[in-house]
């Protein structure tokens, strides 16, 4: 996957973790510590400067009751 690909998707994978901790109510060290994480690296997540873990991803998508393929649907709707 070229670069810029990588930064694209790091940064849609954030944008969609906000929107749905947004909607949620949740707050950002709240979400954060739910999954032993600090505040700091949740924003570095969300502003998509920060991979995260795929099991990282398995606790955000389950407090969130967000589907995991939410932070790949252009990528994926890309290579159809």
């Amino acid at each position: 996957m070229p670069t810029s690909d990588k930064k694209t998707l790091l940064i849609h994978m954030g944008a969609t973790i906000r929107y749905y901790r947004n909607i949620q109510g949740i707050q950002q060290r709240h979400l954060a510590k739910r999954l032993n994480h600090s505040p700091a690296w949740l924003s570095l997540v969300e502003s998509g400067k920060r991979t995260m873990s795929v099991m990282d991803l398995y606790e955000v998508s389950k407090i969130l009751k967000m589907p995991m393929e939410d932070v790949f649907k252009p990528f994926s709707q890309k290579s159809k």
